[in-house]
């Protein structure tokens, strides 16, 4: 019996996981950056094993979620077998991977895309509007449960007892991180109680740059370090305000869970509008610097914090 394979890596947010792809034939799911210590699958790299790997598995289709330098050889693989090959565009198309997209484009059948910006970049780069359909994950807010009020002050008695922010972006998006940070580190210089929530693993070198940041930035003790020791969900609800920077939006699923909750969200104007124009609370600043992004941040505690 074909089978569909979902392919992903340590890059694809769970989050996505609460939007499983529906398929009608039997499916397979590999994590790629998990595979290199598995004998039952080939190295992430080695192009000849995955063809021999697809055949004996009889993989019909391949859904593969923003594909990574990892994902090239088995999706070379697939283009050689004819299997059809389904690219789900969760964030922002980075040039490395634009090239890579136009390189495989004559053998990918569809593009699914998390938002209208994404298709507009894989039109920029020549692909044919019949390849590619916007899919933007709904988040129905009323499975999203009220936090409950003893559990929203355990969640913040962790960080102290000041105003608590949250980081959209991950550690390791530095582009879009970098921004969020320097903004907090200007106010903790009004709120010495501050603190940055920073969610997802964090690397030694990522947690060194994090703390050079503070460092340079005068503001010591601004960042608490998750570590996806909390779900997303609780971690939006119970904070004052998530900041998700400036572009690229290298993914969209944490900021639609952050809307569905309720929390107020400052953005540098850019590709994360699109989510947040009908949002009522919801700032969108421009320009998309780190002190217009502090004033806009600044505004809403004084409203909301006694």
């Amino acid at each position: 019996m074909s089978q569909s394979l979902i392919v992903s890596d340590s890059t694809t947010d769970t989050l996505w996981l609460r939007h499983p792809i529906g398929v009608d034939s039997p499916k397979v799911i590999v994590k790629l950056d998990q595979n290199s210590n598995d004998p039952k699958r080939p190295h992430y790299n080695d192009g000849i094993g995955w063809r021999r790997w697809l055949t004996r598995r009889r993989i019909e289709t391949i859904y593969c979620y923003q594909p990574v330098g990892n994902s090239y050889a088995l999706l070379a693989a697939a283009a050689a077998l004819d299997i059809t090959i389904i690219i789900y565009l969760t964030g922002h198309i980075s040039q490395r991977l634009q090239n890579a997209l136009k390189l495989f484009n004559n053998r990918i059948n569809t593009f699914l895309c998390a938002g209208d910006f994404i298709a507009g970049q894989l039109r920029q780069i020549g692909i044919g509007t019949e390849k590619i359909s916007v899919d933007v994950p709904r988040v129905d807010t009323t499975s999203i449960q009220a936090l409950n009020e003893a559990h929203r002050l355990e969640l913040r008695r962790r960080t102290g007892s000041g105003p608590v922010l949250l980081a959209l972006p991950r550690p390791g998006d530095w582009q879009s991180l970098k921004p969020a940070v320097w903004a907090v580190s200007m106010l903790k210089h009004i709120y010495s109680d501050l603190k940055l929530v920073v969610s997802g693993t964090c690397r030694p070198s990522e947690y060194d740059q994090l703390r050079q940041w503070e460092k340079a930035w005068d503001s010591r003790g601004l960042i608490c370090f998750d570590e996806d020791a909390t779900d997303w969900v609780e971690l939006a609800g119970s904070c004052d305000v998530v900041v998700a920077g400036g572009a690229p939006l290298n993914d969209v699923i944490r900021l639609l869970y952050a809307r569905a909750t309720g929390t107020p969200i400052v953005v540098g104007i850019g590709q994360a509008n699109e989510y947040l124009r009908d949002y009522e609370r919801g700032q969108i600043v421009t320009p998309a610097k780190p002190r217009h992004l502090a004033g806009a941040i600044l505004n809403l505690l004084e409203k909301n914090i006694p």
